[in-house]
């Protein structure tokens, strides 16, 4: 029987981040080891930081918007702000395809009862409706991505990297003295 790795975390509520520890026993000799460092984990990079984007998916822009203002580590702070930027970009496909496809709407469908009431007159109207369509399904695709992006972007915050979702506006600036300009 060859020796046995034990790992443990310890947790270092300071910066909300954690370390590995390997411990290695061998049962063949008395002689146990001291525990030793393992893999630095999450010395450059924050537990909030990798769950911001997990945080985002699950309450769009409130959960990533507050990391981002209470947070002081640069690598949380990033990771929050591409998170905050892409829900924001969702947030706002789904308010302007909403608001150019209600009024080229011609009938307008109420539980029990269909209201025809265009708000837009012939040619306008239609127009209207079809780039709210399209602006409607470019919405609801933004929103299946979301699910993916926020996957791949927790899984290269956990490896180090701070990652830009594609397609998205920057509305929220790198740091604060920008922001505050």
């Amino acid at each position: 029987m060859g020796p046995i790795t034990v790992c443990t975390v310890r947790f270092s509520p300071k910066c909300i981040g954690c370390q590995l520890y390997a411990v290695s026993y061998n049962p063949m000799n008395s002689n146990t080891s001291k525990p030793v460092p393992g893999p630095e984990l999450l010395n450059e990079r924050t537990l909030a930081g990798i769950v911001v984007h997990l945080l985002g998916l699950v309450s769009s822009v409130i959960g990533p918007g507050l990391v981002y203002l209470f947070s002081n580590h640069e690598f949380t702070r990033e990771n929050a702000r591409n998170a905050l930027n892409w829900h924001l970009s969702v947030l706002g496909t789904w308010i302007v395809a909403i608001v150019v496809f209600v009024p080229g709407a011609d009938n307008i469908n109420i539980p029990g009862m269909t209201v025809e009431a265009p708000l837009l007159p012939g040619a306008l109207g239609t127009a209207f409706g079809i780039v709210g369509t399209v602006l409607l399904l470019l919405a609801i695709l933004y929103t299946m991505a979301t699910f993916f992006l926020t996957l791949f972007a927790t899984f290269k915050a956990l490896t180090g990297t701070v990652w830009e979702y594609p397609f998205t506006r920057e509305f929220v600036s790198h740091n604060r003295e920008e922001s505050q300009q």
